[in-house]
């Protein structure tokens, strides 16, 4: 890998984060008065038109043939379920513990690996999930006074998206990137688009542009994201997602005016310990595998 073309992911990396910080707060703005597969149906359709022009790049039409319909409907159910619970989270805790809780879905990864891939995982990984999910129950402190069901939502959210993303790797071994992102962009939306009857929220005429910036959004960071990951290795993309939460708190702090309590920080800081510990662990177990 050329330095030059590492230096480029980087870049794409922290714009796709910059961009997701933005798109974090459009959902927080929105959360209140909107169910979560509302803002979910609109993150996903209206990111369709952006992902369609990767196409032009990718073999045209001939990217959307695929033998696994079933696993992308699959993965557009999950991802869908998982990203809701996460905007329902988003509408009710501060910004920087939904995010800081947020982190744990790449440990349930690597926890899920071995049973549904059957991906060695190993007792550093298994220790580093462990002491992930500790940092996680400091942030959430079960049984406390200052406890908020919300939180646990957003656990079981980090699991689904877990199994979203080992549902891709599968994928991933017969079918492109931009293949696999315009099939979930389009099963989430559609999936999401089936519960708008049971719980549409009327959308007020200045809500508008927000919706479509929240879906212009999210086309423009997948696309960045699979340009970074195509220029440079996880390992040296991965420690710069975690600015997210640095943008989570200054954006906490400046619109709403919320201040992290200790454990937050301290619970923030184990999790992302432990995921780049997990992240080192398996650079390790390619690189011996190799």
């Amino acid at each position: 890998m050329r330095t030059g073309s590492s230096l480029g992911g980087i870049g794409f990396m922290l714009a796709a984060v910059s961009i997701y910080a933005t798109l974090n707060l459009v959902v927080k703005g929105l959360a209140v008065g909107h169910a979560a597969a509302q803002l979910v149906f609109f993150r996903q359709a209206l990111a369709l038109p952006v992902i369609a022009l990767a196409f032009a790049f990718s073999g045209g039409p001939a990217a959307l043939r695929t033998r696994n319909l079933r696993l992308h409907v699959l993965r557009g159910m999950l991802g869908m379920l998982g990203t809701a619970g996460i905007f329902y989270g988003l509408g009710h805790l501060p910004l920087a513990d939904a995010v800081s809780i947020a982190f744990t879905a790449p440990l349930f990864t690597t926890a899920l690996a071995l049973p549904l891939l059957g991906e060695p995982v190993g007792a550093r990984r298994w220790g580093a999930v462990l002491l992930g999910l500790a940092g996680a129950l400091v942030i959430i402190r079960p049984g406390s006074t200052v406890f908020q069901p919300a939180a646990l939502v957003v656990v079981g959210a980090c699991l689904l998206l877990a199994v979203h993303v080992l549902v891709g790797r599968r994928l991933s071994r017969e079918e492109s990137s931009v293949t696999i992102t315009f099939y979930y962009a389009l099963g989430s939306s559609v999936l999401a688009a089936l519960a708008l009857p049971f719980d549409w929220q009327p959308v007020a005429s200045g809500e508008w542009p927000l919706l479509l910036i929240l879906g212009l959004l999210n086309g423009v960071g997948l696309l960045f994201l699979t340009e970074a990951f195509r220029r440079a290795p996880a390992a040296v993309l991965a420690p710069f997602d975690y600015l997210h939460l640095l943008y989570a708190t200054a954006f906490g702090y400046l619109l709403w005016n919320e201040i992290p309590a200790w454990n937050v920080y301290l619970g923030a800081a184990i999790v992302i310990a432990a995921g780049l510990a997990n992240l080192q662990f398996e650079v390790a177990g390619v690189r011996r595998a190799n």
